[in-house]
């Protein structure tokens, strides 16, 4: 586990603090840093955590009412999100944080984006194992067998990635390439990262007025 004393999540810095669209005392929602998409977020627990399959049982229900606003800003401003999680493996920053990626299918009922994901990482490596589930519980039974994973979930549908360590930003440049944009895969590339976050807080600021369904 990363030294909790230079946790970027932990510790944030002026530029990191800029990004903060909610906070609540135990979790923030952070406008990603280098968005592979506009409405790209990140939910994250403020204690140091590994991953998400590690918080307490007692902030489930906050954390997942913080999910589900999260889903409903992007969905109404943006596109239906993909979300997903490098539970220990592939993350860059050693500090739980999921992801909220807007993408452009609305056919809920047939999530047509995670579905090409799967698919390709199914092509990373042979013996890659894929489960669906359907609870954070889930999660967390499977951290205390495998201790690494990839989660991934598209309205409602949720699955588990198994398999070899993964490199870093695994997922988001599987997703990025998917999504047409693969040079937005390296945060560390993306150039117009604040350009973005004034339009998503003007829309963030606007949000509260809109009562979700």
């Amino acid at each position: 586990m990363a030294n909790r004393k230079r946790c970027d999540f932990c510790y944030p810095d002026k530029e990191t603090r800029s990004r903060i669209l909610k906070q609540t005392k135990n979790f923030f929602i952070l406008s990603d840093i280098g968005p592979i998409v506009p409405g790209h977020l990140l939910l994250i627990p403020k204690k140091h955590i590994p991953c998400l399959a590690t918080m307490d049982k007692n902030l489930e229900k906050k954390f997942l009412a913080l999910k589900d606003k999260i889903t409903f800003f992007s969905t109404l401003y943006y596109g239906f999100p993909l979300i997903f999680e490098h539970g220990i493996t592939g993350q860059t920053i050693f500090h739980a944080h999921l992801h909220f990626i807007p993408t452009p299918d609305r056919l809920l009922f047939n999530p047509p984006t995670l579905k090409k994901v799967l698919e390709k990482i199914k092509t990373f490596d042979a013996n890659i194992s894929i489960r669906k589930i359907k609870s954070l519980e889930a999660v967390k039974r499977s951290w205390q067998k495998r201790s690494k994973y990839l989660y991934l979930e598209e309205n409602s549908e949720k699955s588990l990635v198994y398999g070899q360590e993964v490199p870093p930003r695994f997922l988001r440049d599987v997703i990025a390439e998917i999504l047409g944009v693969p040079e937005r895969g390296n945060w560390r590339e993306v150039t117009d990262g604040q350009e973005i976050l004034k339009k998503v807080k003007k829309n963030w600021i606007e949000f509260p007025k809109i009562k979700s369904p």
